[in-house]
């Protein structure tokens, strides 16, 4: 007897909490905000939204808010946005929320049962709708023929040389090196780029200091205080 009066309870138990799951309202759906006095003005607070699983949306626009989850407990429905925020929504009934925002206070929503309309199917094209259908039958085969075409293997072409064909190559130009960069800027009065490049045939190596002693360029050089204490580093 108290076996089969436990076993009601808890049967009794199951549906009840089974009823109050089915009752309590979702947050899922397309939300109009009511509108509320402010100075004396009936005016919107905010727009409309459409809330999903994936994303808060605002139709009409590009607006999107992604959701990293809905968590509902009672009477509140709590909205995971990025960065961990999070934003609540009370229910004060099936159709009618509120959620806190700042100064103004509470601001409402309604629920709005016909407003998103389902995606319509996509239409073929307009040409191939209005050639009917013995030109539609036809457009589509070649449609499919050019799709399964396997493509073009490409082509290669083989190198030609210019000698074989008697032809002069032009030699390739030797670019100078740091040093002689140097030498260069220093003939050309350019003292700053000289030292630059004296600095970078330096670093890769060049250690000519009786070529640099030698040189008549770098006599305008021999003052500058940067190109002494550049020699006296290396040499």
């Amino acid at each position: 007897m108290n076996l089969r009066r436990t076993a009601l309870t808890v049967a009794c138990g199951l549906m009840l909490a089974a009823c109050s799951r089915q009752d309590r309202p979702s947050i899922i759906g397309h939300w109009q905000a009511e509108r509320a006095t402010i100075f004396s003005a009936h005016l919107p607070i905010g727009p409309d939204i459409v809330i999903s699983e994936q994303a808060v949306a605002v139709p009409g626009t590009d607006a999107r808010i992604p959701l990293n989850g809905i968590t509902q407990k009672d009477n509140e429905a709590v909205l995971e946005l990025p960065y961990g925020v999070g934003v609540s929504f009370f229910f004060d009934g099936t159709d009618r929320v509120h959620f806190d925002a700042p100064v103004l206070g509470k601001v409402y929503y309604r629920r709005v049962h016909d407003a998103v309309a389902a995606q319509p199917a996509p239409q073929p094209d307009a040409k191939i709708q209005a050639a009917g259908p013995v030109m539609a039958s036809a457009v589509v085969p070649a449609i499919a023929v050019q799709t399964q075409r396997p493509p073009s293997p490409p082509v290669q072409v083989a190198p030609v040389s210019l000698s074989e064909h008697g032809l002069e190559v032009p030699p390739r130009p030797v670019r100078p090196s740091a040093f002689e960069q140097a030498v260069l800027a220093a003939r050309k009065g350019a003292q700053d780029s000289a030292i630059d490049s004296l600095n970078e045939a330096f670093k890769q190596g060049f250690r000519g200091f009786d070529m640099i002693d030698a040189a008549p360029e770098f006599a305008s050089l021999r003052e500058d205080l940067r190109y002494q204490a550049l020699l006296a580093h290396y040499r």
